[in-house]
């Protein structure tokens, strides 16, 4: 089954990345290295049309 979206483009495959942290680890230190890995991430993979397609058409918020 393909998703359509209204502008006629296929829609996005349900991507995920998953950051684990130990349940241990100072608060602080767990958000410093979240942020990091998704950077890093984003760094690996930004040339890549899917990556470019989610910055684009991403409407997900995060709150710290």
């Amino acid at each position: 089954m393909k998703l359509i979206m209204p502008n006629g483009e296929q829609a996005l495959k349900t991507n995920k990345l998953y950051i684990g942290i130990k349940e241990n680890t100072p608060i602080g230190h767990a958000i410093n290295c979240a942020a990091h890995a998704s950077l890093a991430c984003y760094l690996k993979w930004q040339d890549f049309p899917e990556m470019q397609r989610y910055v684009r058409e991403s409407q997900t918020l995060v709150n710290l």
